[in-house]
């Protein structure tokens, strides 16, 4: 877990302030169930730490047809990430983020939040289920102009084990 809160952290740091996502404004999160309006896979907007991710069919009931793939690195047993930067919510509010995940090990979501003066702010959760399971992450989110706000997905098995499998990603404002 330590190497995982490494990279991710590197990869923020990294990336810098003047980048900012092409997500609409209208939606937190866009294509959060791996396709587009017609129905076809869409990974549009994710990043990749060793190998990109796939999309393949299958998906929790109400998350259309298509999911997220990852495996971890079979070279250096590091988890396959996927992260995606999306402009920071503008109003201040209680936030979830949201996936649902099915892995045979361990699979997680994180939120990490860069503030222009470099404080970090990483909240995540995690599953073991081998079925689809909802997890979450609920939390009180105050952001600024110049802050970076990125979601991740992690595979963290050993690739020995089987890929994990994400979908339905989403980022809700409750209140």
């Amino acid at each position: 877990m330590r190497n995982v809160i490494l990279i991710i952290l590197f990869v923020a740091i990294v990336s810098g302030c003047g980048k900012k996502s092409t997500e609409p404004s209208s939606d937190i999160i866009f294509f959060d169930s791996f396709e587009n309006f017609a129905g076809r896979p869409e990974l549009s907007g994710w990043e990749w730490v060793w190998d990109e991710g796939t999309l393949v069919y299958d998906a929790p009931a109400g998350g259309g047809l298509w999911s997220l793939e990852l495996h971890s690195s079979p070279y250096i047993g590091e988890p396959g990430i996927a992260i995606r930067e999306l402009n920071p919510p503008q109003e201040d509010g209680i936030y979830r983020f949201s996936a649902w995940v099915k892995s045979d090990c361990e699979a997680s979501i994180h939120w990490l939040i860069r503030t222009g003066n470099d404080n970090y702010q990483m909240n995540h959760a995690t599953t073991f289920e081998s079925g689809w399971t909802m997890i979450s992450i609920t939390d009180t989110l105050s952001l600024e102009g110049c802050d970076l706000f990125e979601i991740v997905l992690t595979a963290g098995c050993d690739s020995s084990v089987g890929p994990n499998y994400f979908d339905m990603v989403k980022l809700e404002k409750l209140d």
